[in-house]
């Protein structure tokens, strides 16, 4: 091994470890040597010290200067489909051998260098590769031996583009849709929490109005013991779903289930309390629905007819080994559960079952297979709900029904990370660097994809999850796409994070082949601190980025007009992560803040800009008589409500999104980023029934005004 100076600058570089980075205003940090061997190790790399970070270095150029093909390569759809390869060396030409594996399991072999295709030279003298027939959309596994070199590579074969808004609704369409919480959601027959047949239901209203898309909360698989664990973007496992949106009196097994009736009969004050509630109670609607879906499993398992039983082998069959792993997940948990915390992540287990593959695993499946089977009855009937609920969206008329969210991350210690450990960063969270926001930076407690074990395996665990969340969705929207060019790790230990870069341009390709496939339209979350070309590459790729009026500034501080946006997005006023309308006019959020003991000096700043943004927002809706709009009242007009809808339908962009908050009027948002215990986030429920939404005058009014902008043909309001 060769000496010489400390290569972690090369090394950085070469594996995609940004030592230097700005943030959005402008300042420049510089990740220090403790931050980098951190990230390296996190990615599977010896680099503890300079000569490990040598030999590590040596290793990957040497393998770099061995391999035929680097682990992954597109090529087009289209066109010549040819993989330029190193120039033949003195001894190696008569000893090649080749052989594809697609994507569907069809294999193609061969070999002989001189004799025949698929080889032949340029006039640069490489050796290229031409696939005997060309290859379909999706990913193709390339094993390449030449004399004593062996190169297994992934072959991307994309689309031009991904699914878009035209292919889905026409050239030059100009729709509308609305987003809610799905656990916010209030219904006369739920349990006092959203669930999938709310969701049907709110999807048909809202049809009814010219709605086109029902957008909500990610639906990911949470914790089930563990019902306080309730934000949507901190899942077990992105895969999977939350289960506790099962609606169990739509279930098969519920009707003429006499345990079913005696069981909410002794649960009927507990139940009316919850349905009663303003903010979702997690444990108490967990108590009463976790015994309920036990006394359906037990009529399944003992009453189920023959058509449901082989319903369920199929899903089971389907969901093969993850599923299987996903509900011996929540069975360990359950057992494991401690006293006073509740159920417990898989880092609180005995080492004999932290890992996912060990036979004590296994030896707990066969031991506890009636628990097991319990949580797979569970996915299944998550999955035939939301299902159904996105069957009944689009026969209601939605062009695209449900618009699905994939959150950017798993929690350590969850179902996803346990399955499949080698897929992700070890000792890493993601986060976001200091700004004027956050001047400490964010740490989302949340686990990265590592890069380097994406491209080893094909992309094939992101494009699991991009097929998991369209199974049922006509639109998604990925979370912080940003990350698809590079993520902020931060080390454990407290030490500062640095950006990991990501391949760009094969994520999109893969993403862009899983859109083909699922016919589902995609969002990319492009706010923040987004990196150059980012939104150029989307909009090639046909994925549409996002557009928040809060955020929509000149470089004076005004607002933007909504004209002005761009076509390939979606435009909303705001998030689940930032102030409804009322709650923005009111400064409610800086309240919640002070509460939550922001100093004194800030908070008075920001009750100043907050002003000032009223005034602006009130020159934008009315430049000729701003006052006419009540910038300094504290209850937003109706005018601004329903001017600022109109403009926000006016705009160019592809789609156009109305937040049921802002329609009803509400002050509260559902999430205070930063906040744990100091805000009630991801529990807020909606004051307006599912029944009654269709009728509500304020949803009334909104949406005929975003009918009106977008072109409908006739307006369905009253």
């Amino acid at each position: 091994m060769s000496g010489g100076p400390d290569p972690i600058d090369r090394l950085a570089d070469r594996v995609g470890i940004e030592r230097r980075y700005w943030d959005v205003s402008g300042r420049e940090y510089h990740a220090p040597d403790d931050t980098v061997i951190a990230l390296l190790s996190a990615m599977g790399f010896q680099a503890g010290s300079a000569p490990e970070r040598r030999e590590t270095l040596e290793e990957i150029e040497a393998d770099e200067r061995t391999r035929l093909l680097p682990p992954c390569y597109r090529l087009p759809a289209s066109g010549e489909q040819v993989l330029p390869l190193p120039a033949a060396g003195a001894g190696d030409r008569d000893a090649l051998d080749w052989r594809i594996e697609t994507e569907a399991g069809e294999v193609v072999e061969g070999g002989d260098f001189f004799s025949a295709l698929p080889w032949c030279d340029d006039t640069s003298g490489r050796r290229l590769f031409r696939p005997p027939n060309p290859l379909p959309l999706g990913r193709h596994r390339l094993e390449l031996r030449l004399g004593s070199a062996q190169t297994f590579t992934t072959l991307i074969v994309p689309p031009d583009k991904a699914y878009g808004v035209a292919a889905a609704a026409g050239q030059d369409a100009r729709l509308w849709g609305a987003t809610a919480p799905l656990y916010g959601l209030r219904s006369a027959r739920n349990f006092g929490i959203g669930d999938y047949s709310d969701l049907a239901a709110l999807a048909e209203v809202l049809a009814g109005r010219g709605a086109d898309f029902l957008g909500i909360n990610p639906v990911h698989a949470l914790y089930p013991g563990e019902p306080w664990r309730a934000s949507p973007y901190s899942p077990s496992n992105r895969l999977f779903l939350n289960t506790a949106h099962i609606a169990p009196d739509r279930v098969a097994e519920f009707a003429g289930n006499a345990a079913a009736e005696d069981h909410l009969a002794r649960n009927a004050e507990g139940l009316k309390a919850v349905r009663a509630g303003d903010l979702v109670d997690y444990g108490a609607v967990d108590a009463i629905l976790r015994p309920l879906f036990e006394i359906l499993y037990d009529r399944f398992k003992t009453a189920a007819a023959d058509d449901r039983r082989a319903a369920f082998t199929a899903f089971c069959t389907r969901g093969g080994i993850r599923l299987r792993r996903q509900a011996i997940y929540d069975a360990l948990a359950e057992h494991f559960a401690a006293p006073e915390r509740g159920f417990s992540g898989s880092g609180d287990w005995p080492d004999a079952y932290r890992n996912s593959q060990n036979p004590a695993v296994a030896r707990f499946a066969a031991e506890h297979a009636d628990r097991v089977g319990f949580y797979t009855y569970l996915q299944w009937l998550a999955d035939e709900q939301l299902d159904t609920a996105q069957v009944r969206a689009k026969a209601a008329g939605m062009a695209f029904g449900l618009y699905l969210d994939l959150a950017i991350g798993a929690t350590p210690g969850g179902a996803e990370t346990w399955s499949d450990p080698g897929a992700y960063g070890r000792g890493v969270s993601l986060g976001a660097p200091p700004d004027a926001f956050a001047p400490n930076g964010q740490n989302w407690s949340i686990v990265p994809f590592n890069p380097r074990a994406l491209a080893d395996r094909g992309f094939e665990p992101f494009a699991a999850l991009l097929a998991a969340v369209m199974r049922h969705a006509g639109l998604i929207r990925i979370d912080h796409v940003l990350g698809l060019a590079r993520n902020f790790w931060i080390p454990e230990g407290g030490l500062p994070g640095a950006y990991v870069r990501f391949p760009l341009d094969d994520l999109l390709a893969v993403a862009a082949i899983e859109s083909r496939r699922a016919g589902t339209v995609i969002v990319g979350e492009d706010l923040g601190n987004v990196p150059e070309g980012l939104r150029g590459r989307m909009e090639e790729t046909d994925i549409l980025g996002c557009r928040v009026v809060y955020f929509e500034k000149e470089w004076d501080g005004r607002f933007r007009p909504p004209e002005h946006y761009p076509c390939r997005v979606i435009a909303a006023i705001g998030t689940h992560d930032l102030p409804t309308l009322a709650g923005f006019w009111a400064g409610r959020d800086i309240d919640w803040r002070e509460r939550n003991g922001r100093a004194a000096e800030a908070v008075a700043a920001d009750r100043r800009e907050r002003a000032e943004e009223r005034r602006q927002l009130a020159a934008l809706l009315s430049p000729n008589d701003p006052a006419s709009c009540a910038p300094d009242g504290e209850v937003v007009p109706d005018l601004v409500v329903e001017r600022l809808h109109r403009r926000l339908a006016q705009s160019p962009a592809a789609l156009a999104a109305l937040r049921l908050e802002d329609a009803l009027g509400e002050v509260e948002q559902a999430n205070l980023p930063g906040t744990v215990d100091g805000h009630p986030n991801w529990c807020r429920r909606l004051p307006v029934a599912v029944e009654e939404l269709g009728d509500d005058r304020r949803v009334t009014r909104l949406a005929g005004i975003m009918n009106g902008e977008r072109g409908r043909k006739s307006d369905p309001s009253p």
